[in-house]
């Protein structure tokens, strides 16, 4: 997920704790401008309902919704899952070319399992504003036109919001532009992107919350 902080390198640096910074994420710097305190989960390569993709297209390790842990008592909780989840794609490095081990993701799968943790975030978290975020990674271009991976995502969280939202449940997407072309490790947003997408994400809870 992209809030692991592998944002001190630059591209084509691989995932390491050496590029690990969380003081500059997205979500550190956007409790600071709102003087508030924060506690980070973030799994490398979790998925909502399948991981980063492998070379065989096999995952057995479990995905975020499994792994989730809970802390405190928040008033506002921020879910930026799902960007793992619509990769496809792996390398070949003998012929140079990409290969699909698995099938493109499937939206209706993944808006059922966005739905249902957003309901099991609120479950625990009465009281608490929840946030859906959408992937600066995606983009409408990539891997084809056809996948629109950005607006597919921002969809899925759309969707699933309204659906909680019908419910009684205070949870609202709030979308973030597709990155640039300079990035930090394994693709990840950079110092500055994090500091764009904290703005945005302080925005929003400060209208949402009043504060």
């Amino acid at each position: 997920m992209l809030t692991v902080p592998f944002i001190d390198g630059v591209y084509p640096c691989v995932n390491a704790p050496v590029f690990e910074n969380s003081p500059e994420t997205y979500g550190a710097k956007a409790a600071n401008m709102l003087n508030a305190d924060y506690s980070i989960v973030a799994w490398s390569a979790k998925g909502l309902t399948r991981n980063y993709v492998t070379p065989n297209g096999i995952y057995t390790s479990p995905i975020m919704p499994e792994l989730w842990t809970r802390y405190g008592n928040p008033d506002a909780v921020v879910i930026h899952l799902g960007t793992n989840d619509f990769s496809y794609l792996a390398y070949n490095s003998t012929s140079g070319t990409n290969y699909p081990p698995r099938p493109p993701v499937n939206a209706t799968v993944l808006t059922t399992a966005a739905t249902a943790f957003i309901q099991t975030v609120h479950k625990h978290y009465k009281k608490a504003s929840i946030f859906l975020m959408g992937s600066p990674l995606l983009s409408d271009s990539y891997p084809t036109a056809a996948d629109a991976q950005h607006t597919t995502d921002a969809d899925v969280w759309k969707v699933a919001g309204r659906a909680v939202a019908a419910q009684g449940i205070s949870a609202q997407f709030v979308n973030w532009p597709t990155q640039g072309n300079v990035y930090g490790c394994d693709n990840h947003p950079n110092a500055l992107t994090n500091m764009q997408e904290a703005v945005v994400l302080a925005d929003a809870i400060s209208a949402s919350l009043n504060w």
